[in-house]
């Protein structure tokens, strides 16, 4: 078992729990093969640690990832969705994720693109809650979680934020990218060499990046 303890980056301004709860784990099907992720301090004992702090670029991506228990995740972070993301992708068929919350939320494992990946073993109550994986979700029967494509709607106004974008995408550790641009940016763009253009013919925004019939055609990942 294993206690992974996120922490809100100081600059976003997101609230970190500082109580802590000691946390019965009755409940799971097997407490060995389970890691718990949480923004709280848990009192759990004979329990491996890891601490990490995470912003909105954060990704979540951990070794050995059987059966999850996400802990008031939803409760106190505005970044669960990314995590609830991430993990998702990483759990095996056959394993397991557990939604632990404080309140009544709406379940992001019941959307059209996890519902036919995963099927709800127990509903005690809408505060805890279990999912078991029985097949790999979309992206995973593609091309798994190392090959990305990244496509950006662009025009010809100044590319400030553009360029802070796509910088921030070739700082992430992901094997395999590939950067589309929807459009043609600003002369002053300073990463012509790191991207592909396509859509040169729409003059300035609004960029219809779905009117593009033939860019899902020449997608790599």
């Amino acid at each position: 078992m294993k206690l992974i303890k996120l922490k809100h980056d100081k600059k976003t301004s997101y609230f970190n729990v500082k109580h802590a709860q000691v946390l019965e784990l009755s409940f799971l099907r097997d407490v060995s093969r389970t890691t718990i992720i949480t923004f709280r301090d848990l009192v759990v004992p004979k329990i491996m640690k890891e601490e990490y702090t995470v912003n909105g670029t954060s990704r979540y991506l951990f070794d050995d990832i059987d059966d999850v228990l996400l802990y008031n995740v939803q409760s106190y972070s505005p970044l669960y969705a990314q995590i609830i993301w991430d993990i998702a992708h990483q759990v095996k068929p056959s394993g397991m994720i557990y939604l632990a919350e404080n309140y009544d939320t709406d379940c992001l494992l019941e959307r059209s693109y996890f519902r036919d990946a995963f099927i709800e073993v127990n509903n005690a109550s809408n505060y805890l809650r279990a999912f078991q994986k029985v097949s790999p979700l979309i992206i995973e029967s593609d091309r798994g979680l190392d090959e990305w494509t990244f496509c950006i709607p662009v025009g010809p106004e100044e590319p400030q934020f553009l360029n802070k974008c796509v910088e921030r995408i070739l700082e992430l550790d992901i094997p395999n990218k590939e950067i589309i641009l929807c459009g043609m940016p600003h002369k002053d763009f300073k990463f012509f060499d790191k991207v592909r253009i396509v859509g040169e013919d729409i003059p300035a925004p609004p960029v219809h990046i779905t009117r593009k019939k033939t860019l899902s055609r020449g997608l790599r990942h």
